[in-house]
Protein backbone atom coordinates (compact mmCIF):
# COMPACT_ATOMS: atom_id res chain seq x y z
CA UNK A 1 0.00 0.00 0.00
CA UNK A 2 1.36 3.31 -1.13
CA UNK A 3 1.40 5.96 1.76
CA UNK A 4 0.11 9.23 1.35
CA UNK A 5 3.68 11.40 0.95
CA UNK A 6 4.21 9.19 -1.91
CA UNK A 7 0.80 9.83 -3.27
CA UNK A 8 1.51 13.35 -3.02
CA UNK A 9 4.83 13.42 -4.91
CA UNK A 10 3.48 12.06 -8.02
CA UNK A 11 0.49 14.16 -7.99
CA UNK A 12 3.30 16.56 -8.23
CA UNK A 13 5.30 15.34 -10.85
CA UNK A 14 2.16 15.04 -12.57
CA UNK A 15 1.60 18.32 -12.48
CA UNK A 16 5.39 19.59 -13.08
CA UNK A 17 4.95 17.58 -16.37
CA UNK A 18 1.55 18.88 -17.06
CA UNK A 19 2.78 22.70 -16.70
CA UNK A 20 5.61 21.79 -19.22
CA UNK A 21 3.92 20.59 -21.49
CA UNK A 22 1.84 23.63 -21.34
CA UNK A 23 4.32 26.01 -21.56
CA UNK A 24 6.31 23.91 -24.35
CA UNK A 25 3.36 24.18 -26.06
CA UNK A 26 2.87 28.18 -25.53
CA UNK A 27 6.27 28.22 -26.97
CA UNK A 28 5.84 26.25 -29.78
CA UNK A 29 2.30 28.33 -30.27
CA UNK A 30 4.65 32.14 -30.04
CA UNK A 31 7.28 30.70 -32.86
CA UNK A 32 4.15 29.60 -35.15
CA UNK A 33 2.15 32.77 -35.03
CA UNK A 34 5.67 34.83 -35.40
CA UNK A 35 5.88 32.52 -38.53
CA UNK A 36 2.76 33.08 -39.99
CA UNK A 37 2.65 36.85 -39.40
CA UNK A 38 5.63 38.72 -41.45
CA UNK A 39 4.57 41.99 -41.27
CA UNK A 40 3.96 43.04 -38.00
CA UNK A 41 7.09 44.73 -37.27
CA UNK A 42 7.31 48.40 -38.17
CA UNK A 43 9.14 49.18 -41.33
CA UNK A 44 10.03 52.43 -40.39
CA UNK A 45 9.80 55.70 -38.38
CA UNK A 46 9.46 58.97 -40.34
CA UNK A 47 9.59 62.76 -39.05
CA UNK A 48 6.15 63.62 -38.86
CA UNK A 49 6.98 66.75 -36.84
CA UNK A 50 8.43 69.24 -38.92
CA UNK A 51 6.39 70.24 -42.39
CA UNK A 52 6.64 73.08 -44.33
CA UNK A 53 3.89 75.93 -43.50
CA UNK A 54 1.14 76.47 -45.53
CA UNK A 55 -1.04 79.21 -43.46
CA UNK A 56 -4.38 78.58 -46.18
CA UNK A 57 -3.87 74.66 -45.16
CA UNK A 58 -3.32 74.52 -41.39
CA UNK A 59 -4.79 75.69 -38.15
CA UNK A 60 -2.99 78.87 -36.76
CA UNK A 61 -3.49 78.18 -32.81
CA UNK A 62 -0.85 79.90 -29.92
CA UNK A 63 -3.56 79.50 -27.24
CA UNK A 64 -4.53 76.04 -26.19
CA UNK A 65 -7.94 76.56 -25.16
CA UNK A 66 -8.53 77.52 -28.39
CA UNK A 67 -6.44 74.51 -30.38
CA UNK A 68 -8.40 71.00 -31.77
CA UNK A 69 -6.99 68.68 -28.94
CA UNK A 70 -8.35 65.44 -30.06
CA UNK A 71 -9.37 64.23 -33.79
CA UNK A 72 -11.18 60.75 -33.91
CA UNK A 73 -10.46 59.17 -36.80
CA UNK A 74 -13.56 56.15 -37.81
CA UNK A 75 -12.05 53.07 -39.51
CA UNK A 76 -15.27 51.53 -40.99
CA UNK A 77 -13.17 49.53 -43.73
CA UNK A 78 -13.90 46.32 -41.62
CA UNK A 79 -12.09 43.40 -43.79
CA UNK A 80 -10.22 45.75 -45.93
CA UNK A 81 -6.67 47.12 -46.22
CA UNK A 82 -5.53 50.23 -44.65
CA UNK A 83 -4.02 51.66 -48.41
CA UNK A 84 -1.97 54.79 -49.21
CA UNK A 85 -5.64 56.96 -49.38
CA UNK A 86 -6.29 55.92 -45.86
CA UNK A 87 -2.49 56.99 -45.40
CA UNK A 88 -3.37 60.13 -46.63
CA UNK A 89 -6.38 61.18 -44.78
CA UNK A 90 -4.81 60.02 -41.10
CA UNK A 91 -1.68 62.20 -42.05
CA UNK A 92 -3.88 65.22 -43.37
CA UNK A 93 -5.24 65.19 -39.78
CA UNK A 94 -1.29 65.55 -38.33
CA UNK A 95 -0.48 68.34 -40.67
CA UNK A 96 -3.49 70.61 -40.92
CA UNK A 97 -4.77 70.42 -37.34
CA UNK A 98 -2.14 69.07 -35.54
CA UNK A 99 -3.90 67.69 -32.57
CA UNK A 100 -2.39 66.17 -29.67
CA UNK A 101 -4.14 62.81 -29.96
CA UNK A 102 -6.12 61.01 -32.69
CA UNK A 103 -8.14 58.30 -31.68
CA UNK A 104 -8.45 55.79 -34.02
CA UNK A 105 -12.23 53.74 -33.86
CA UNK A 106 -12.65 50.37 -35.07
CA UNK A 107 -14.86 47.33 -34.54
CA UNK A 108 -12.35 45.24 -36.78
CA UNK A 109 -8.42 46.17 -37.52
CA UNK A 110 -7.21 46.69 -40.92
CA UNK A 111 -5.54 44.35 -42.82
CA UNK A 112 -2.04 43.98 -43.60
CA UNK A 113 0.02 42.66 -46.40
CA UNK A 114 3.37 43.25 -47.72
CA UNK A 115 3.46 46.54 -49.39
CA UNK A 116 0.08 48.11 -47.22
CA UNK A 117 1.97 48.69 -44.19
CA UNK A 118 1.44 52.33 -44.19
CA UNK A 119 -0.48 52.01 -40.57
CA UNK A 120 2.35 50.32 -39.24
CA UNK A 121 4.58 53.03 -40.23
CA UNK A 122 2.03 56.09 -38.75
CA UNK A 123 2.11 53.68 -35.34
CA UNK A 124 5.32 54.66 -34.92
CA UNK A 125 5.64 58.22 -36.50
CA UNK A 126 2.83 59.63 -34.76
CA UNK A 127 2.85 60.11 -30.86
CA UNK A 128 -0.49 60.45 -30.06
CA UNK A 129 -2.35 58.09 -32.49
CA UNK A 130 -4.22 55.64 -29.88
CA UNK A 131 -6.33 52.84 -30.67
CA UNK A 132 -9.83 51.99 -29.40
CA UNK A 133 -12.43 49.13 -30.48
CA UNK A 134 -15.75 50.38 -30.76
CA UNK A 135 -19.36 48.75 -32.39
CA UNK A 136 -20.75 51.63 -33.66
CA UNK A 137 -25.15 51.08 -34.62
CA UNK A 138 -24.45 53.40 -37.85
CA UNK A 139 -22.62 53.46 -40.37
CA UNK A 140 -23.41 57.39 -40.85
CA UNK A 141 -20.63 59.54 -39.90
CA UNK A 142 -23.29 62.37 -38.21
CA UNK A 143 -24.48 59.52 -36.08
CA UNK A 144 -21.27 58.13 -35.03
CA UNK A 145 -20.11 61.68 -34.04
CA UNK A 146 -23.34 61.69 -32.36
CA UNK A 147 -22.04 58.92 -30.22
CA UNK A 148 -18.59 59.16 -29.37
CA UNK A 149 -17.78 63.29 -29.00
CA UNK A 150 -17.84 64.71 -25.62
CA UNK A 151 -19.66 67.77 -24.50
CA UNK A 152 -16.81 70.07 -25.91
CA UNK A 153 -17.14 68.43 -29.09
CA UNK A 154 -14.17 67.53 -31.14
CA UNK A 155 -13.82 66.37 -34.71
CA UNK A 156 -14.85 63.14 -36.36
CA UNK A 157 -13.30 62.13 -39.63
CA UNK A 158 -14.34 59.21 -41.62
CA UNK A 159 -11.55 57.02 -43.15
CA UNK A 160 -10.99 57.70 -47.45
CA UNK A 161 -11.56 61.59 -46.59
CA UNK A 162 -7.97 64.36 -46.66
CA UNK A 163 -8.62 67.01 -44.38
CA UNK A 164 -7.28 70.18 -46.79
CA UNK A 165 -8.16 73.11 -44.86
CA UNK A 166 -9.01 73.87 -41.47
CA UNK A 167 -12.75 73.68 -39.92
CA UNK A 168 -14.97 76.98 -40.14
CA UNK A 169 -14.58 79.24 -37.03
CA UNK A 170 -17.10 77.82 -34.18
CA UNK A 171 -18.13 81.14 -33.56
CA UNK A 172 -19.94 81.10 -37.15
CA UNK A 173 -20.60 77.58 -37.55
CA UNK A 174 -20.79 75.81 -34.53
CA UNK A 175 -21.27 72.57 -36.59
CA UNK A 176 -20.03 71.34 -39.61
CA UNK A 177 -20.58 68.07 -41.87
CA UNK A 178 -18.59 67.76 -45.42
CA UNK A 179 -19.87 64.39 -46.75
CA UNK A 180 -19.51 62.63 -49.81
CA UNK A 181 -23.11 62.19 -51.29
CA UNK A 182 -21.91 60.14 -53.97
CA UNK A 183 -19.60 57.69 -52.73
CA UNK A 184 -20.86 53.94 -51.48
CA UNK A 185 -19.53 54.61 -47.54
CA UNK A 186 -21.63 57.22 -45.79
CA UNK A 187 -18.81 57.53 -43.59
CA UNK A 188 -16.84 59.10 -45.71
CA UNK A 189 -16.51 62.64 -44.77
CA UNK A 190 -15.45 64.88 -41.46
CA UNK A 191 -17.53 66.28 -38.91
CA UNK A 192 -16.25 69.68 -37.11
CA UNK A 193 -18.17 70.28 -33.56
CA UNK A 194 -17.68 73.06 -31.23
CA UNK A 195 -19.79 71.15 -28.50
CA UNK A 196 -21.86 67.60 -28.40
CA UNK A 197 -24.01 66.33 -30.85
CA UNK A 198 -26.29 65.34 -28.29
CA UNK A 199 -26.47 68.84 -26.67
CA UNK A 200 -28.52 69.76 -29.98
CA UNK A 201 -32.38 68.89 -31.15
CA UNK A 202 -32.78 66.82 -34.12
CA UNK A 203 -33.76 69.28 -35.84
CA UNK A 204 -30.26 71.30 -36.19
CA UNK A 205 -29.03 68.09 -36.88
CA UNK A 206 -30.56 67.33 -40.02
CA UNK A 207 -30.48 70.68 -41.00
CA UNK A 208 -26.27 69.92 -40.75
CA UNK A 209 -27.05 67.24 -42.72
CA UNK A 210 -28.38 68.59 -45.54
CA UNK A 211 -26.62 71.90 -45.90
CA UNK A 212 -23.39 70.36 -46.33
CA UNK A 213 -23.51 67.30 -48.68
CA UNK A 214 -21.86 68.44 -51.25
CA UNK A 215 -18.76 70.05 -49.37
CA UNK A 216 -16.43 67.01 -49.54
CA UNK A 217 -15.58 66.46 -53.21
CA UNK A 218 -13.93 64.23 -55.46
CA UNK A 219 -10.24 64.50 -56.14
CA UNK A 220 -11.12 64.70 -59.91
CA UNK A 221 -13.76 67.91 -59.40
CA UNK A 222 -11.12 69.44 -56.96
CA UNK A 223 -8.35 69.30 -59.91
CA UNK A 224 -10.82 70.77 -62.66
CA UNK A 225 -12.19 73.98 -60.34
CA UNK A 226 -10.04 76.41 -58.95
CA UNK A 227 -12.79 77.20 -56.81
CA UNK A 228 -12.75 74.00 -54.93
CA UNK A 229 -8.90 74.46 -54.31
CA UNK A 230 -9.81 77.47 -52.28
CA UNK A 231 -13.06 76.66 -50.60
CA UNK A 232 -13.57 72.86 -50.35
CA UNK A 233 -12.62 71.68 -46.62
CA UNK A 234 -12.15 68.06 -47.71
CA UNK A 235 -11.60 65.76 -50.37
CA UNK A 236 -12.44 62.05 -51.48
CA UNK A 237 -9.08 60.87 -53.24
CA UNK A 238 -9.04 58.20 -55.85
CA UNK A 239 -9.29 54.61 -54.15
CA UNK A 240 -5.97 53.17 -55.89
CA UNK A 241 -3.85 56.37 -55.23
CA UNK A 242 0.03 55.45 -54.38
CA UNK A 243 2.83 57.81 -54.21
CA UNK A 244 4.07 56.75 -57.77
CA UNK A 245 0.82 59.04 -58.88
CA UNK A 246 1.88 62.46 -56.53
CA UNK A 247 5.28 62.77 -56.35
CA UNK A 248 5.96 64.01 -59.59
CA UNK A 249 2.49 65.47 -60.74
CA UNK A 250 1.70 70.03 -61.00
CA UNK A 251 -2.37 68.59 -60.16
CA UNK A 252 -3.72 70.88 -57.33
CA UNK A 253 -4.54 67.60 -55.48
CA UNK A 254 -0.84 66.06 -56.09
CA UNK A 255 0.12 69.91 -54.46
CA UNK A 256 -2.02 68.70 -51.26
CA UNK A 257 -1.32 65.12 -51.17
CA UNK A 258 2.69 65.80 -51.59
CA UNK A 259 2.62 68.04 -48.40
CA UNK A 260 0.34 65.45 -46.48
CA UNK A 261 2.99 62.98 -47.29
CA UNK A 262 6.21 64.53 -47.68
CA UNK A 263 5.94 67.98 -45.57
CA UNK A 264 6.78 69.94 -48.52
CA UNK A 265 4.89 71.36 -51.23
CA UNK A 266 7.08 70.89 -54.15
CA UNK A 267 7.39 68.31 -57.01
CA UNK A 268 9.60 65.48 -54.95
CA UNK A 269 12.23 64.65 -58.15
CA UNK A 270 15.94 64.45 -57.69
CA UNK A 271 17.74 67.28 -58.74
CA UNK A 272 21.07 67.05 -60.75
CA UNK A 273 24.23 68.80 -59.69
CA UNK A 274 27.10 68.67 -61.61
CA UNK A 275 29.33 70.13 -59.17
CA UNK A 276 29.50 66.83 -57.33
CA UNK A 277 28.88 63.96 -60.00
CA UNK A 278 29.08 59.90 -59.30
CA UNK A 279 32.13 59.01 -59.30
CA UNK A 280 33.27 57.20 -62.23
CA UNK A 281 34.62 54.44 -60.39
CA UNK A 282 33.44 50.36 -60.69
CA UNK A 283 32.68 48.04 -58.01
CA UNK A 284 32.45 43.64 -58.16
CA UNK A 285 31.15 41.85 -54.84
CA UNK A 286 32.82 38.50 -55.21
CA UNK A 287 32.03 36.18 -52.14
CA UNK A 288 33.23 32.94 -51.34
CA UNK A 289 30.50 30.61 -52.14
CA UNK A 290 28.27 32.78 -54.43
CA UNK A 291 26.48 31.46 -56.93
CA UNK A 292 28.32 31.01 -60.47
CA UNK A 293 31.27 32.27 -58.81
CA UNK A 294 34.48 31.42 -58.21
CA UNK A 295 38.54 32.03 -57.43
CA UNK A 296 39.17 31.31 -60.90
CA UNK A 297 38.04 34.24 -63.18
CA UNK A 298 35.68 33.02 -65.94
CA UNK A 299 35.75 34.53 -69.73
CA UNK A 300 31.95 36.09 -69.10
CA UNK A 301 33.13 38.03 -66.21
CA UNK A 302 36.65 39.01 -68.09
CA UNK A 303 34.23 40.95 -70.49
CA UNK A 304 31.99 42.36 -68.14
CA UNK A 305 35.36 43.96 -66.15
CA UNK A 306 36.22 44.94 -69.77
CA UNK A 307 32.83 46.30 -70.56
CA UNK A 308 32.67 48.33 -67.33
CA UNK A 309 36.49 50.25 -68.65
CA UNK A 310 35.86 50.45 -72.27
CA UNK A 311 32.07 51.07 -72.79
CA UNK A 312 30.76 52.20 -69.90
CA UNK A 313 33.38 54.68 -69.20
CA UNK A 314 34.37 53.98 -65.63
CA UNK A 315 37.62 55.02 -64.66
CA UNK A 316 38.86 52.15 -62.33
CA UNK A 317 37.34 48.93 -61.26
CA UNK A 318 37.48 47.90 -57.51
CA UNK A 319 36.98 44.08 -57.05
CA UNK A 320 35.75 43.54 -53.35
CA UNK A 321 36.74 39.90 -53.06
CA UNK A 322 37.25 37.33 -49.87
CA UNK A 323 39.72 35.37 -52.24
CA UNK A 324 41.67 37.40 -54.83
CA UNK A 325 40.81 36.18 -58.43
CA UNK A 326 43.10 34.18 -60.12
CA UNK A 327 43.36 31.86 -63.97
CA UNK A 328 44.00 32.84 -67.58
CA UNK A 329 41.41 35.50 -67.83
CA UNK A 330 42.61 37.32 -64.64
CA UNK A 331 46.53 37.35 -66.07
CA UNK A 332 44.78 39.12 -69.32
CA UNK A 333 43.71 41.72 -67.39
CA UNK A 334 47.24 42.40 -66.01
CA UNK A 335 48.03 46.09 -66.47
CA UNK A 336 44.41 47.29 -66.90
CA UNK A 337 42.76 49.94 -64.02
CA UNK A 338 41.50 46.99 -61.71
CA UNK A 339 42.35 46.67 -58.10
CA UNK A 340 41.55 44.36 -55.82
CA UNK A 341 40.38 45.26 -52.44
CA UNK A 342 39.96 42.39 -49.58
CA UNK A 343 36.30 42.46 -49.17
CA UNK A 344 34.79 41.85 -45.02
CA UNK A 345 32.16 39.59 -45.20
CA UNK A 346 29.07 41.20 -42.67
CA UNK A 347 27.92 39.02 -40.46
CA UNK A 348 24.43 40.92 -39.42
CA UNK A 349 23.18 44.07 -40.11
CA UNK A 350 21.68 45.85 -36.94
CA UNK A 351 22.72 42.71 -35.21
CA UNK A 352 20.35 40.40 -36.73
CA UNK A 353 22.61 37.49 -38.02
CA UNK A 354 22.91 37.64 -42.21
CA UNK A 355 23.16 34.04 -43.34
CA UNK A 356 21.88 33.95 -47.07
CA UNK A 357 24.76 34.93 -49.04
CA UNK A 358 22.56 36.91 -51.74
CA UNK A 359 21.83 39.27 -49.08
CA UNK A 360 25.32 39.41 -47.62
CA UNK A 361 25.78 41.04 -51.12
CA UNK A 362 22.83 43.35 -50.85
CA UNK A 363 24.08 45.06 -47.67
CA UNK A 364 27.80 44.86 -48.85
CA UNK A 365 26.88 46.92 -51.62
CA UNK A 366 25.39 49.46 -50.14
CA UNK A 367 28.09 49.65 -47.35
CA UNK A 368 30.64 50.12 -49.89
CA UNK A 369 28.78 52.88 -52.37
CA UNK A 370 27.56 54.59 -49.21
CA UNK A 371 31.41 55.27 -48.87
CA UNK A 372 33.07 55.55 -51.81
CA UNK A 373 30.15 56.27 -54.14
CA UNK A 374 30.35 55.08 -58.17
CA UNK A 375 28.75 52.52 -59.70
CA UNK A 376 27.87 48.85 -58.44
CA UNK A 377 27.06 45.97 -60.95
CA UNK A 378 26.39 42.05 -60.24
CA UNK A 379 28.97 40.30 -62.24
CA UNK A 380 26.23 39.32 -65.01
CA UNK A 381 26.37 42.85 -66.04
CA UNK A 382 28.31 43.92 -69.24
CA UNK A 383 27.82 47.52 -70.15
CA UNK A 384 27.01 48.40 -73.69
CA UNK A 385 26.93 51.81 -73.37
CA UNK A 386 28.81 54.73 -71.88
CA UNK A 387 26.98 56.29 -68.84
CA UNK A 388 26.61 59.78 -69.64
CA UNK A 389 27.51 62.70 -67.38
CA UNK A 390 23.87 64.47 -67.21
CA UNK A 391 22.97 61.02 -65.79
CA UNK A 392 25.89 60.82 -63.18
CA UNK A 393 25.15 64.17 -61.90
CA UNK A 394 21.74 62.78 -59.67
CA UNK A 395 22.39 61.38 -56.17
CA UNK A 396 21.59 58.15 -57.11
CA UNK A 397 20.10 56.57 -60.08
CA UNK A 398 18.69 52.45 -59.98
CA UNK A 399 16.08 50.71 -62.05
CA UNK A 400 12.70 48.95 -61.93
CA UNK A 401 12.49 45.66 -61.76
CA UNK A 402 10.90 44.06 -64.62
CA UNK A 403 10.87 40.95 -64.82
CA UNK A 404 8.55 39.21 -61.75
CA UNK A 405 4.35 39.27 -62.24
CA UNK A 406 2.15 42.11 -60.71
CA UNK A 407 -1.01 40.43 -60.87
CA UNK A 408 0.53 38.17 -58.71
CA UNK A 409 2.14 40.57 -55.76
CA UNK A 410 0.95 42.99 -53.71
CA UNK A 411 3.87 45.61 -54.78
CA UNK A 412 3.24 48.48 -58.06
CA UNK A 413 7.00 48.16 -58.34
CA UNK A 414 9.97 47.17 -57.10
CA UNK A 415 13.77 48.01 -57.19
CA UNK A 416 16.33 45.89 -59.38
CA UNK A 417 20.17 46.62 -57.38
CA UNK A 418 22.05 44.34 -59.95
CA UNK A 419 22.90 48.28 -61.16
CA UNK A 420 23.04 51.09 -59.03
CA UNK A 421 25.31 54.59 -59.56
CA UNK A 422 25.20 56.67 -56.71
CA UNK A 423 27.45 59.79 -54.82
CA UNK A 424 29.46 58.77 -51.70
CA UNK A 425 27.02 59.37 -48.52
CA UNK A 426 24.00 59.55 -50.75
CA UNK A 427 20.58 59.96 -48.94
CA UNK A 428 19.06 57.57 -50.41
CA UNK A 429 21.77 54.82 -49.28
CA UNK A 430 21.95 56.54 -45.83
CA UNK A 431 17.79 55.57 -45.40
CA UNK A 432 17.90 52.02 -47.51
CA UNK A 433 20.66 51.01 -44.76
CA UNK A 434 18.49 52.74 -42.15
CA UNK A 435 15.50 50.20 -43.37
CA UNK A 436 17.33 47.57 -42.88
CA UNK A 437 16.76 47.56 -39.12
CA UNK A 438 13.62 45.35 -40.20
CA UNK A 439 15.56 42.98 -41.75
CA UNK A 440 14.36 39.73 -42.88
CA UNK A 441 16.99 36.88 -44.14
CA UNK A 442 14.31 34.77 -44.96
CA UNK A 443 12.65 36.71 -47.35
CA UNK A 444 14.59 37.01 -50.55
CA UNK A 445 12.93 39.87 -51.94
CA UNK A 446 12.28 41.89 -49.34
CA UNK A 447 15.30 44.05 -47.82
CA UNK A 448 16.70 44.09 -51.38
CA UNK A 449 14.05 44.96 -53.81
CA UNK A 450 10.81 45.97 -51.81
CA UNK A 451 12.46 47.83 -49.11
CA UNK A 452 14.66 49.84 -51.05
CA UNK A 453 11.21 50.65 -53.36
CA UNK A 454 9.55 51.84 -50.15
CA UNK A 455 12.55 53.62 -49.74
CA UNK A 456 12.27 55.49 -52.77
CA UNK A 457 8.61 56.34 -52.32
CA UNK A 458 9.23 57.97 -48.74
CA UNK A 459 12.70 60.16 -50.43
CA UNK A 460 11.89 60.18 -54.07
CA UNK A 461 13.83 63.29 -54.10
CA UNK A 462 16.93 61.36 -53.64
CA UNK A 463 16.69 59.17 -56.81
CA UNK A 464 16.57 58.96 -60.40
CA UNK A 465 14.94 56.02 -62.10
CA UNK A 466 16.71 54.98 -65.16
CA UNK A 467 14.33 52.78 -67.32
CA UNK A 468 17.28 52.36 -70.25
CA UNK A 469 19.91 51.50 -67.08
CA UNK A 470 19.47 47.74 -67.69
CA UNK A 471 18.30 45.13 -69.95
CA UNK A 472 17.09 42.30 -67.69
CA UNK A 473 17.39 38.73 -69.64
CA UNK A 474 16.13 35.10 -68.66
CA UNK A 475 15.96 32.28 -70.51
CA UNK A 476 15.02 32.91 -74.17
CA UNK A 477 13.82 36.59 -73.55
CA UNK A 478 15.07 40.20 -72.89
CA UNK A 479 13.09 42.64 -70.83
CA UNK A 480 13.40 46.52 -72.08
CA UNK A 481 11.82 48.14 -69.01
CA UNK A 482 10.58 51.47 -71.22
CA UNK A 483 8.02 52.09 -73.19
CA UNK A 484 4.42 51.59 -72.43
CA UNK A 485 3.95 48.24 -71.65
CA UNK A 486 7.64 47.88 -70.54
CA UNK A 487 6.93 45.06 -67.94
CA UNK A 488 5.27 42.44 -70.61
CA UNK A 489 7.40 43.73 -73.55
CA UNK A 490 9.93 41.47 -74.94
CA UNK A 491 12.47 40.54 -77.38
CA UNK A 492 13.50 37.30 -78.22
CA UNK A 493 17.34 36.67 -77.99
CA UNK A 494 18.01 36.17 -81.88
CA UNK A 495 16.37 39.34 -82.60
CA UNK A 496 18.08 42.58 -83.85
CA UNK A 497 18.29 45.44 -81.15
CA UNK A 498 19.93 48.96 -80.85
CA UNK A 499 22.00 48.53 -77.79
CA UNK A 500 24.09 51.01 -78.70
CA UNK A 501 21.18 54.07 -79.14
CA UNK A 502 19.28 52.64 -76.14
CA UNK A 503 20.27 50.12 -73.48
CA UNK A 504 23.62 51.36 -70.94
CA UNK A 505 23.97 47.73 -70.19
CA UNK A 506 22.35 43.98 -70.06
CA UNK A 507 21.99 41.76 -66.88
CA UNK A 508 22.07 38.45 -68.01
CA UNK A 509 20.31 36.10 -65.94
CA UNK A 510 19.19 32.52 -66.55
CA UNK A 511 20.99 30.81 -67.27
CA UNK A 512 24.26 31.69 -66.45
CA UNK A 513 26.39 32.33 -68.29
CA UNK A 514 24.56 32.62 -71.46
CA UNK A 515 25.68 30.01 -73.91
CA UNK A 516 27.24 32.33 -76.41
CA UNK A 517 29.04 34.33 -73.64
CA UNK A 518 30.50 31.25 -72.25
CA UNK A 519 33.90 31.16 -73.72
CA UNK A 520 35.98 32.68 -76.50
CA UNK A 521 35.00 30.41 -79.10
CA UNK A 522 31.43 30.83 -78.48
CA UNK A 523 31.69 34.86 -79.00
CA UNK A 524 33.42 33.83 -82.42
CA UNK A 525 30.16 32.82 -83.71
CA UNK A 526 27.25 35.52 -84.65
CA UNK A 527 24.20 33.74 -83.80
CA UNK A 528 22.57 35.99 -81.19
CA UNK A 529 22.65 39.53 -79.54
CA UNK A 530 24.98 38.59 -77.04
CA UNK A 531 28.07 36.97 -78.97
CA UNK A 532 27.40 40.70 -80.87
CA UNK A 533 28.21 42.07 -77.30
CA UNK A 534 31.21 39.86 -76.36
CA UNK A 535 32.62 41.33 -79.77
CA UNK A 536 32.25 45.15 -79.11
CA UNK A 537 33.59 44.20 -75.82
CA UNK A 538 36.81 42.88 -77.21
CA UNK A 539 36.93 45.53 -79.99
CA UNK A 540 36.57 48.38 -77.85
CA UNK A 541 38.91 47.32 -75.60
CA UNK A 542 41.98 46.72 -78.12
CA UNK A 543 41.58 42.91 -77.92
CA UNK A 544 39.77 42.49 -81.32
CA UNK A 545 42.64 40.23 -82.39
CA UNK A 546 41.56 37.57 -79.97
CA UNK A 547 38.49 37.00 -82.46
CA UNK A 548 41.07 36.06 -84.92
Amino acid sequence: MRSPCRKQKGVLLALLFVLSLLLWFVNIGQQVCQQFQPFTASRSTRDLLWQEPWPERQIHDTDPPSGVTIVHYVWSGRKRKFVFRDCLSLLSVVRVLQPLKIIFHYSTMPQTDSYHSWLLELKSSIPGLEFKQANFGSSDLMDIAFEILPPEGGVVIGNGAVLSRPPPHPAVTPISLFSATFASDPSQGIVFASKSLKELPASDLNKAKSASKKQCVHVDAYDSDLRLVSHAHCVIMASDVLPRDIYAEKTPSAELAQWIFYGRRALQVAKQDFRNPIPRISHYVILDGGKDVSSELRFPHFLNILSALYVGGFERVYLHAETAPRGHWWEELAGENVTVVKADRPRSVYQTEVKVIQHVSDVLRAEILYKYGGAYQDFDVTWTKRVPDWLLAYPTVIDLEVEYNKASSDWPDIFNNGVILSRRHAPWLRHFLESMRDYRDDDWAYNSLRMSYRTFEHYPDTVYIDKYLQVMCGETVCHPSWGVSYDTKVLPLSAPFPLRQEARSFHLGRPRPQASLASLDSVKHPHDVFADIGRMVLEKSGRKNLLG
